[in-house]
């Protein structure tokens, strides 16, 4: 429980930071967290996500009353924060909205179910295999360099 309270220090110390409304708070750490799973495959909060008809709420408590930066947010945390957060700072309201319904687990979940993220990153990073697999296949027409195939398999 310890993590999880620094974990959730130190990112909201970054959405303060960023003047994200509280309102959408449990929705970036959300976007945050599935983020930091497709990147480590290993969970960054010990929380239960669920998707409610406003979209992804957590089992936090008392957010507010968490301050203060702590020794254990490493650079890989702070590379993702600073992803999401560039990300999403463009955004109006209706376009991060589509955003967070539009990531994979939100797709697979039914509204009230309980959203496992180790499980759904793994089924995500299976669809993009064979989806990358495919696009150079069909791109094979031409003689592909090197540089393009690095870059179709980074064009997800």
């Amino acid at each position: 429980m310890v993590e999880l309270k620094n974990n959730i220090s130190d990112i909201s110390h970054e959405l303060q930071k960023n003047k994200v409304s509280d309102m959408l708070f449990d929705k970036t750490l959300f976007l945050i967290e599935w983020k930091y799973i497709l990147i480590t495959n290993t969970r960054l909060f010990d929380c239960v996500w669920t998707h409610s008809p406003y979209g992804p709420v957590s089992d936090f408590k008392d957010i507010d009353d968490i301050v203060g930066y702590s020794d254990s947010y490493n650079i890989k945390k702070r590379q993702v924060v600073k992803f999401i957060l560039q990300k999403i700072e463009k955004l109006n309201r209706t376009q991060y909205i589509n955003l967070v319904y539009s990531v994979y687990p939100m797709i697979e979940s039914e509204t009230y179910d309980i959203i496992n993220l180790i499980k759904y990153s793994n089924e995500y990073k299976e669809l993009l295999s064979v989806e990358d697999l495919q696009k150079i296949l069909n791109l094979k027409i031409k003689e592909l360099t090197l540089f393009e195939k690095i870059k179709v398999l980074l064009w997800k």
